[in-house]
């Protein structure tokens, strides 16, 4: 998986030049500066190897950095539709509930004035029984117990004869 481009190979330089016109005095001078050259050639050689290797490692890490940020990217998609949805039931949630309060807030309105109406109308009924009592109530008890002692009493009937000593007892009040 090494994705460097490869360097050319340098070429070898021969340690004894072949050239018959050079002076031999100089030629330790020359092998001295060539050396000096092929160390500085090695080391460049080294140097720009090592940049090539961290180059080759910045990429393989460049490589996992975007393969998680893929990965990251589509969690947090997949998250953000996660949210969205939850959103929208959350929504649909409040919705059915302020239409169930809305329900109930009639429902309650409705209920508080049928209890008041019932009041009222217990209210006037108590009234209107008040009234109807004072109307019917004689203003001679001895005519209703004249009339009383006229009444048959039927045999063996216990009904009638509590209903006629309630009667009594109601016109003796």
């Amino acid at each position: 998986m090494d994705d460097n481009p490869q360097l050319p190979k340098t070429p070898k330089i021969p340690f004894k030049l072949e050239d018959p016109n050079l002076d031999s005095t100089k030629e330790p001078e020359l092998l001295k500066t060539i050396e000096k050259l092929k160390g500085e050639l090695a080391e460049k050689d080294k140097k720009l190897r090592d940049k090539d290797n961290k180059i080759s490692l910045l990429t393989g890490e460049n490589k996992k950095l975007k393969t998680a940020n893929q990965e990251k990217d589509s969690q947090l998609l997949s998250f953000a539709e996660t949210l969205n949805k939850v959103e929208l039931e959350k929504d649909k949630k409040l919705k059915e509930l302020q239409e169930k309060i809305k329900q109930l807030t009639i429902r309650n309105k409705s209920l508080i004035e049928n209890s008041a109406n019932l009041k009222n109308t217990s209210k006037n009924l108590g009234k209107i029984k008040e009234k109807q009592g004072q109307e019917f109530i004689p203003k001679n008890n001895n005519f209703l117990l004249s009339d009383l002692s006229r009444i048959k009493k039927p045999q063996n009937n216990l009904l009638v004869t509590k209903d006629q000593a309630e009667l009594q007892a109601q016109i003796q009040v």
